[in-house]
């Protein structure tokens, strides 16, 4: 190559400059700098990439066999507690089913022990009646009897059979209360269960092979930003979507949008036409009162009930935000949260993680709320627009 000013070959190298020069160029304003010949500088920097690859691709095959390691541990350790936790089931199943028997048995020959008693006492008294009419028949015979012959046999009719012991015989005798401690054990059981269930299922949640550092600043999780656009097809008949279907505006006159199986016919919500895709970062301005969401696409769209309201059943997450009042809700249980007065929330999803979080959006980020769960299907980011409310998808 020939230099500019001097009509030269460029054949030194200024590393002052960090740049190729000719020899005029050396000998005038680079006559004070580092210079070396452009063979001598390539082979310096030949040797220090290959080196830094050298120390790269040894790292990096190192991490490899690292990560390959923590995979196999990671499906050992996890066979290992799929097994003990099949065993320990099983025993437990067992154990409720000796239980179940035992209570079966108990149940069963305390009937078979009343039964008897009460069959047994039950013959004497039909003994007694029969014995009673005998003597009944007997005196209605001796009715027509002469005077002394009554007189003779009146003696033997008055011995009569003794009377039988006093018992209090109930016919509402029943095994209510049996059936109301049994039905107790298996709530006691279910909500037992369904805690340690919790418990166990935060454990398992917070394993992972890798994790990545936590996103602090608005920069680091403009990394993941991502843009989404409603879908017209979901829109309720009381939102009007503007900007590109980026914004959505609760009106009090009815939209005319075409029938549709997706469209949600009751609430005032809609969802995204994309759907969130590993790790997933957006923003969202509102106003007034509206739902920051996320849902499976199966969620049901027709009708007034939760099956088709954000946060109010299990396909879905919500974040609901006033000016007076701030919470989450999933499968209609509502966390209350701390009022946060930002018009601007951001949202970060990861899914294999299972991790929802929404931020108050500033050059500091300020977590708002943090759900740790487990997504089985794809998410779609949604909205709820309340009444004279608007909601709309930040350009990232």
């Amino acid at each position: 190559m020939i230099c500019h000013e001097h009509d030269k070959l460029l054949e030194v190298y200024c590393r002052t400059d960090q740049q190729c020069i000719c020899v005029l160029c050396m000998m005038n304003e680079h006559k004070t700098h580092d210079t070396v010949t452009v063979a001598e500088q390539k082979t310096v920097q030949e040797k220090h990439l290959k080196e830094r690859l050298k120390q790269q691709i040894q790292e990096t095959e190192k991490e490899i066999q690292e990560l390959r390691e923590a995979v196999k541990y990671h499906k050992r350790s996890a066979e290992a507690a799929v097994k003990d936790s099949e065993r320990i089931f099983t025993e437990l199943i067992c154990s409720i089913e000796r239980s179940r028997s035992e209570v079966t048995q108990l149940i069963k020959d305390q009937e078979k022990a009343a039964v008897s008693r009460a069959e047994e006492f039950l013959k004497r008294l039909e003994q007694k009646t029969a014995d009673l009419r005998k003597k009944d028949a007997e005196l209605e015979q001796l009715s027509h009897a002469e005077d002394i012959c009554f007189l003779q046999s009146f003696q033997s009719l008055c011995v009569l059979p003794k009377d039988s012991p006093n018992i209090n015989i109930s016919s509402l005798l029943s095994y209510d209360n049996v059936q109301k401690s049994v039905a107790h054990l298996r709530k006691k059981l279910e909500d037992f269960c369904q805690e340690k269930i919790k418990t166990m299922s935060c454990r398992v949640k917070c394993i992972q092979i890798i994790s990545f550092p936590e996103l602090k600043t608005r920069e680091e999780f403009l990394q993941y930003r991502s843009n989404f656009t409603l879908d017209p097809n979901t829109v309720n008949t009381n939102l009007r979507l503007s900007e590109g279907n980026r914004t959505a505006t609760h009106v009090n006159i009815f939209q005319k949008h075409p029938d549709h199986a997706d469209r949600f016919d009751y609430w005032e919500q809609v969802l995204c036409r994309e759907k969130v895709c590993g790790r997933c970062y957006w923003e969202v301005e509102w106003s007034r009162s509206v739902g920051i969401s996320v849902a499976y696409k199966s969620i049901s769209r027709k009708g007034a009930g939760n099956a088709s309201l954000f946060g109010c059943n299990g396909q879905s997450w919500k974040l609901s935000c006033n000016p007076w009042s701030c919470s989450f809700l999933h499968n209609n249980r509502e966390i209350k949260l701390p009022l946060e007065s930002s018009s601007c929330i951001g949202v970060y999803v990861d899914h294999s993680a299972g991790t929802l979080s929404f931020y108050r959006v500033s050059d500091k980020m300020t977590l708002i709320h943090r759900e740790q769960t487990t997504f089985t299907q794809p998410l779609y980011p949604g909205f709820r627009v309340i009444e004279e409310s608007s909601v709309k998808l930040c350009d990232l």
